[in-house]
């Protein structure tokens, strides 16, 4: 201003100097200080002085006041003075009669006060839980402000909550088999040590376990361990809950429901000859002595007539082969097996193992096997070497040779070969239909298993056949992985927590195993935490529909778990939060106004009417100033004109 001041003077002397007389400087003088201000951009301000409108109460919507919303409407319309009521969606005010139902995502209270300051109201009532996370902090604003904000806070100062945050449980439970259920609990919010309750229940009522935990409250977390043993086969519902607390808000996750797969700890299996031999006295007892295997074994003594192994007796009522999970065949004749329907046994996921030699194989046998056979080989010494770990059989271990295997053409499309002898594959197995056919093609499996007597590898032939025939039930077509995620449905940028569970070919647990997530074109390692349990952690980048499987190998079985499908959402600013009752307090003292509770709304008092001023500035930037100007300088001319001085 002090330059502009100079200008001016400097400008009227040199005129006055050069003129003598001051009334004909005058026109030039003011048009050249218009000019000069005009250059400069000048502008004058002014106060005008309003009256003020109704209160205006702006009610927080978003995302953390979700479950407070419906009192606050109702207490907002109880007020007992005249006002208007207005949304924050973000940073938008949205009317009392625009519609709420989608609440925002984040928070801008500086945007949402200076809005509904624009409606010139007497005072600003902001109902929040002061979850302001967008734009600048509305209390370093309000030292510019001109009308008071009264605050009333609304949410909990401390949030009490109970989670069951996760549970960790078995994919298959075998009857009468003993199990044990893990829950992890959080709990926060909880001013003393309280105690808290976990109720594990099945739907049938039949099974209740209690257990009891600590409430804390700072967020913790401890684990509780419920051990099971279910009588009964079959899928069993149970739900673990967690019994509210007083001033618990949140009850929806206090609960998580699961489901076990109760397994029957019998294998029905069929054992079958046409011709007694050595491999008999082996494979029989085998099958016999193990416990969870039901056995029937069969001989065929003639054309015409089978006789039970263990009896003697011929059967009266041979009953439905399909009936059985396995059938262990062992050196037959394929033409007596077309009545039994080898194919539609195997299409009811069941499994058949082939051992020895087959007689009068046909084109759709060869077709079904493994391994095809095309008739026996000489007796010699046929080495064996193992290629792929199967059971107990490892490609570092050193057996004895074979003396008997079958002429062979190959393997069958999809066939995976264990072990090979000279070249020869004898023993494979492939998925067949919706089943699988196993194949030692050995004529002398029983030799050989007697020959290991007092070595090392003395009961492999016992270990073998029985995983063979676990791996062949209807059990081992179970996913032997088993991925579950917490929590199924996420947000970008958050963690999504996997685990995994793995099992051996019997469906016990078994840990030991390698394996990663296949994420959306990525591979993440799992650590195994704990025997048969692993854990991976995955931050989606971005939203849609995410496929997730497991792969890996266990003991050398090659293994791909459930597919579990997340959607991914954009990531919302917004969680539920505590009241930040500071937050609220700091903003009503700057603008002049006070902090109330919620609980305190109905007897709110506030000015219902006052008035302010209003600045106003007037720019010298117009059409009517630059006319001014154009008629001083045509007046200036005028006058020099008329005497003379041009």
């Amino acid at each position: 201003m002090i330059p502009l001041l100079i200008s001016v003077l400097a400008l009227g002397t040199a005129i006055l100097l050069y003129l003598k007389k001051l009334r004909r400087a005058i026109p030039r003088v003011l048009s050249l200080s218009l000019l000069l201000l005009l250059a400069l951009g000048a502008a004058f301000r002014f106060d005008i002085r309003k009256k003020t409108g109704p209160p205006v109460v702006v009610i927080d919507a978003s995302q953390s006041m979700a479950r407070y919303l419906t009192d606050v409407r109702r207490l907002a319309a109880d007020l007992r003075f005249k006002h208007q009521t207005v949304y924050l969606r973000g940073h938008d005010l949205l009317r009392e009669s625009d519609p709420v139902e989608t609440l925002g995502t984040f928070t801008d209270l500086t945007a949402g006060l200076l809005k509904a300051a624009a409606l010139k109201p007497s005072c600003v009532i902001l109902i929040s839980d002061g979850n302001h996370n967008f734009g600048p902090d509305p209390r370093t604003a309000a030292d510019d402000w001109n009308f008071p904000v009264y605050t009333v806070g609304c949410g909990a100062e401390s949030l009490k909550d109970q989670t069951v945050a996760d549970v960790y449980y078995p994919a298959y439970v075998f009857r009468d088999d003993s199990t044990v259920v893990e829950a992890v609990i959080e709990s926060r919010g909880f001013t003393r040590p309280e105690p808290g309750r976990v109720i594990l229940e099945s739907a049938d009522k039949k099974i209740a376990l209690t257990k009891t935990f600590t409430l804390s409250g700072a967020p913790a977390r401890v684990k509780l361990a419920f051990p099971l043993v279910i009588r009964t086969a079959g899928p069993v519902s149970f739900r673990l809950s967690i019994p509210a607390q007083g001033g618990e808000l949140d009850v929806a996750n206090n609960y998580y429901d699961f489901r076990l797969d109760v397994r029957p700890d019998k294998i029905k299996v069929l054992y079958y000859t046409d011709h007694l031999s050595f491999n008999t006295r082996f494979l029989v007892p085998i099958l016999k002595a193990v416990p969870n295997f039901e056995l029937r074994a069969l001989v065929r003594l003639s054309p015409e007539r089978l006789a039970d192994y263990f009896t003697g007796a011929e059967p009266q009522n041979l009953g439905d082969w399909r009936s059985f999970d396995v059938w262990v065949l062992d050196d037959v004749d394929f033409r007596g097996l077309r009545e039994k329907n080898l194919t539609g046994f195997v299409n009811q996921n069941k499994g058949i193992l082939f051992i020895g030699g087959i007689e009068n194989l046909t084109e759709a046998g060869r077709a079904a096997l493994p391994i095809p056979i095309l008739g026996r080989l000489p007796t010699g010494s046929y080495p064996l070497s193992v290629t792929d770990p199967f059971s107990v059989l490892s490609p570092a271990g050193k057996y004895p040779p074979l003396s008997a295997v079958n002429r062979v053409i190959g393997t069958n499309p999809g066939s995976v070969t264990i072990a090979r002898s000279d070249g020869l594959p004898v023993i494979a197995y492939r998925n067949y239909g919706t089943g699988t056919i196993f194949q030692i093609n050995a004529l002398d499996i029983g030799v050989w298993q007697f020959n290991q007597s007092g070595t090392e590898n003395d009961g492999l032939l016992a270990a073998l056949i029985t995983d063979i025939v676990r791996f062949l039930s209807t059990l081992g077509k179970q996913n032997r992985l088993i991925l579950k995620a917490a929590p199924r449905d996420c947000e970008i940028g958050a963690t999504v927590n996997f685990t995994l569970q793995s099992y051996d070919r019997d469906l016990r647990p078994g840990g030991g195993g390698d394996f990663y997530l296949s994420a959306v074109g990525k591979k993440i390692p799992f650590f195994e935490t704990r025997p048969n349990r692993y854990e991976a952690e995955f931050i989606p980048q971005e939203k849609g529909d995410c496929d997730f499987t497991a792969i890996g190998t266990l003991k050398g079985d090659s293994l791909r778990s459930n597919l579990i499908k997340i959607k991914v959402s954009p990531r919302r600013v917004e969680t539920d939060k505590t009241l930040d009752r500071n937050f609220l307090v700091t903003l009503a003292e700057k603008t002049g106004g006070r902090y109330r509770s919620l609980r305190e709304m109905p007897g709110l008092a506030v000015p219902s009417a006052g008035y302010y001023r209003e600045t106003r500035k007037f720019f010298l930037d117009q059409p009517v100033i630059y006319v001014i100007v154009f008629l001083l300088l045509a007046a200036d001319w005028l006058l020099r004109r008329r005497r003379g001085i041009l």
